[in-house]
């Protein structure tokens, strides 16, 4: 990934330190993850072969006698959990074959009961064929406890000669021959004549995705102490033993020999896997054992879908030609950048001239070919959208390859409080405090406040803490408290500047939305999937009818607070009432082949209806009494603030300590789960989040203090909420990216953490730096509107990076945030996301206004097209 430079001048000596860092794990990672894929791995590239070798648990077994444990995970690979929908179109026009003894049929009958929940495994003689039949579908138990059976046969021979054979046949013995077989004969060498029978139809590669599979289970290891007196009698441990050393055996000669070992794996050392018969799995390992078996089986069978949760034994779904495009656009661009002097450095112009022309075409063909080399991103531009490019490169191989691994997730409290803990230590190492009174939520405390936030939020992700109810309510808060700034920041802003200019407007959208509409494409996904940038924008849309509608009015207080109850009002009947929304989608499905979930979106936004409100209102207070002689002047009024000041405090500091107690220590009595807790958000989390706003600035100390490195995730916030889906998280949310080098536990999964969390920083710093250039060249860096008239700094800037107490560092006033094209509201957009190459640098696109609603309807045309062409 290209870095851009710090601005000379600055004094940050952590800056080139993390730049440093950084740039030098993602190459270890690079060169670490190919080689364990191109070698490691080089004979199991699917990962079918470390799905049915084995596994551990996530969760420790519990002793003897206890529950069972919950999350097994495959050797870099997830499992997805199959519904019945789901093994019906996998299995469609499908045949499934089982054939064995008893254990062989708990496995058919789970598989069965899978595909149709209403199936009775106690229906017909137990020693005896069975076959189930389901939309297409059709599973087949042949009875045959000594693998050697005319219908077996039958089945293997299809192998052998390509003839139409099942799409999984399944074969497994071994107790019955301990069991019956002549003792005199040696059991375990009749069972190995039936093996070798076996063995000799499967083909000469190993499991592969979307082929016909052969497979064999071991033989079950008893537990010995549930056996009963008969049973002890006639199986031995030795004879169980020979038969699994055989077929280890097998495997290590033969390696294309399929033998779920896993089937064994999942009940070693837990007693209370087996059902009393110490022979039998319980109900929940072989609904376990018929996962494994439907992943190895349909995973690549639904490539094209996501969530890609399912990461075992798939291939994953070629580059179309949209994905395409933007590899190979990355890919050119880079080449592009190496041959100038330097990324970030503009390209030299050429000393050569063309031969003008004397023809009217000619000059005319050569005038629109200069104003398109001229559109094209140079310089700066260049370097901030091939950094942006990379990372959604990046994102592909991390999320729709098998290169990295993924592993599920695991809530353990110890994980999620000690990385907790951790991001608190940050606290004082980094705390700051301004020489100067900073204002009420200045620029440095909101940054902060985003970015503590964000920490939480991305430990909740990254732990799967959401399964625990009290932190899933505090993260709702917080999602609610970026929505708060969002309508706050901007309407403090259009208050202020009364700034409605399309170029202030496409700014926004373009800064909050790059990111969530190429991910799709490049992806598979949606654009809701990443619900933060449609919800932050739907928001901003609405908070800018809000205040537009009636503008030459805004300065009246009371007609702003009605304008606002109405359109609260407006937008709370059309999300809530039936049929609007649904309308809406219906039609951009036909109209651009959008498809979306409207009942998840209704729910997203419904969830914080108010909350938008709320900020908007608390800016109409705060603009309202800020004194009437500037815009942009901080100082209140003190005989009306003073008044409410003391109780606001004395309120908030009651009000705040009290909701927390209750979530985390009251909360199943009054949330009985989250479904409960998201009935009344809508209407306490204001509360809370008005009475930390008054909290955090009660005090002159606390106002003018903040946390430097919380700061520097705020600025970052907006990228790491959105790449967090592919490069820090994997299989779409679902688990975690995992580099196949420390291993999968303890210490092991621990350094991957600290590897992979370090470059997705990296990058997410990379893209916010890069992402005022990307800005500038979609929408133009000059324009109509008070906005477009602001000098910004050529090129793209970073986030500065945290560094210990000492470094000064300006603040700009919430109300202030938009003095730019761009200005930032919540999560809109930073003063320098709006910046582009002005001056000289600038394209004859860029300097005339005009030029800003063609650019907007190529690039919806651009979009409508690919939408109507994706495949």
């Amino acid at each position: 990934m290209a870095v851009n430079r710090p601005p000379q001048g600055s004094s940050s000596p952590a800056r080139p330190l993390f730049a440093r860092v950084y740039l030098a794990l993602l190459g270890l990672v690079a060169v670490a993850v190919i080689i364990r894929f191109c070698i490691l791995d080089l004979s199991d590239p699917f990962k079918c072969r470390a799905l049915i070798s084995g596994g551990t648990w996530r969760d420790t077994p519990e002793p003897a006698g206890a529950g069972l444990p919950k999350l097994w995970q495959p050797k870099g690979c997830m499992l997805r959990k199959y519904k019945q929908k789901d093994v019906a179109g996998c299995l469609s026009g499908k045949r499934l074959v089982f054939a064995g003894d008893s254990t062989i049929r708990q496995v058919f009958w789970a598989v069965a009961q899978t595909l149709d929940g209403s199936v009775d495994p106690e229906r017909g003689d137990k020693h005896s064929d069975q076959e189930v039949s389901m939309n297409g579908a059709k599973i087949e138990f042949i009875w045959d406890p000594w693998l050697n059976g005319s219908k077996l046969s039958a089945e293997l021979e299809y192998f052998s000669n390509d003839a139409g054979p099942p799409a999984l046949l399944l074969a497994g013995s071994g107790l019955w021959y301990a069991k019956y077989a002549e003792k005199a004969a040696w059991p375990a060498a009749q069972w190995k004549a039936a093996i070798d029978s076996i063995v000799k139809h499967m083909p000469p590669k190993p499991a592969q995705p979307r082929s016909s599979m052969l497979l064999l289970a071991p033989v079950p290891v008893p537990v010995w102490d549930k056996l009963s007196d008969d049973n002890k009698r006639l199986i031995l441990p030795e004879e169980v033993g020979l038969m699994n050393e055989y077929l280890q055996e097998l495997s290590i000669m033969t390696p294309s020999t399929g033998i779920l070992w896993a089937f064994n794996e999942v009940m070693a050392g837990m007693p209370q896997a087996a059902d009393g018969s110490g022979i039998h799995a319980v109900p929940a390992i072989s609904k376990l054992k018929a996962e494994l078996l439907l992943n190895l089986r349909c995973n690549a069978e639904r490539a094209e879908v996501y969530p890609y949760d399912g990461t075992c034994c798939n291939t994953y779904a070629g580059p179309n030609y949209i994905q395409w495009l933007l590899l190979t656009a990355a890919f050119l661009l880079a080449w592009k950048a190496a041959g100038t002097s330097g990324l970030g450095s503009a390209a030299p112009e050429s000393s050569a001239t063309s031969t003008p022309s004397t023809t009217r075409l000619g000059l005319r063909l050569q005038s629109a070919f200069g104003r398109l080399r001229q559109a094209l991103p140079r310089g700066k531009e260049l370097n901030a959208i091939l950094v942006f490019l990379l990372a959604v490169v990046y994102c592909f191989y991390t999320d729709r390859t098998q290169i990295f691994n993924k592993i599920h997730k695991h809530y353990k409290p110890h994980d999620f409080f000690v990385l907790t803990f951790i991001a608190i230590l940050l606290a004082p190492l980094t705390t700051i405090t301004a020489t100067s009174d900073q204002p009420f939520l200045g620029r440095d405390q909101t940054d902060e406040w985003k970015g503590w936030m964000q920490i939480i939020i991305l430990i909740y992700h990254y732990t799967g803490a959401s399964k625990v109810a009290w932190i899933y309510d505090i993260v709702r808060l917080l999602v609610s408290s970026y929505l708060f700034m969002t309508g706050f920041g901007h309407t403090v802003f259009f208050i202020t500047k009364g700034d409605y200019s399309l170029q202030r407007v496409a700014s926004v959208l373009v800064r909050l939305n790059i990111l969530s509409l190429v991910l799709p494409y490049m992806l598979r996904t949606d654009y809701l999937f990443y619900y933060f940038a449609p919800l932050v924008t739907f928001w901003f849309i609405v908070v800018y009818t809000t205040m537009r509608v009636g503008r030459r009015y805004n300065k009246n207080t009371k007609f702003l607070l009605i304008k606002i109850l109405i359109s609260a009002m407006v937008v709370t009947f059309v999300v809530k009432k039936e049929g609007i929304l649904d309308t809406v989608f219906w039609a951009l499905e036909g109209l651009a082949r959008i498809h979306w979930d409207v009942k998840e979106w209704r729910f997203r936004v419904a969830l914080d209806m108010w909350i938008v409100y709320v900020g908007m209102v608390s800016a109409v207070v705060f603009v309202t009494f800020t004194s009437s002689s500037s815009a942009n002047s901080t100082t209140t009024s003190p005989h009306i603030l003073q008044k409410l000041a003391r109780p606001a405090v004395v309120a908030s500091w009651v009000v705040l300590p009290t909701y927390i107690y209750l979530q985390t220590s009251s909360a199943p009595a009054l949330f009985a789960d989250k479904f409960a807790y998201n009935k009344a958000h809508p209407y306490i989390s204001p509360l809370a989040i008005l009475a930390f706003i008054v909290v955090r600035n009660s005090t002159k100390k606390l106002r003018n203090t903040h946390v430097k490195a919380y700061a520097w995730i705020g600025k970052i916030s907006l990228e790491t909420f959105t790449l967090q889906f592919h490069i820090w998280l994997a299989g779409d949310t679902k688990g975690v990216l995992d580099l196949g080098v420390f291993g999968e536990g303890g210490v092991g999964w621990w350094a991957n953490f600290l590897v992979v969390t370090t470059v997705f920083l990296g990058v997410c710093w990379e893209v916010a730096g890069g992402m005022g250039g990307v800005v500038a060249w979609v929408v133009g860096s000059s324009g109509g509107g008070a906005a477009g008239q602001q000098k910004t700094q050529a090129g793209p800037r970073r986030p500065r990076l945290p560094v210990f107490p000492g470094s000064k560092g300006g603040d700009v006033e919430m109300g202030s945030l938009g003095k730019s094209a761009g200005g930032e509201a919540g999560e809109g957009v930073k003063a320098e996301g709006s910046g582009g190459e002005g001056g000289a640098g600038a394209s004859p696109l860029q300097q005339k206004p005009g030029n800003l609603k063609l650019r907007l309807v190529i690039g919806f045309l651009i979009l409508w097209i690919l939408n109507l062409t994706w495949s």
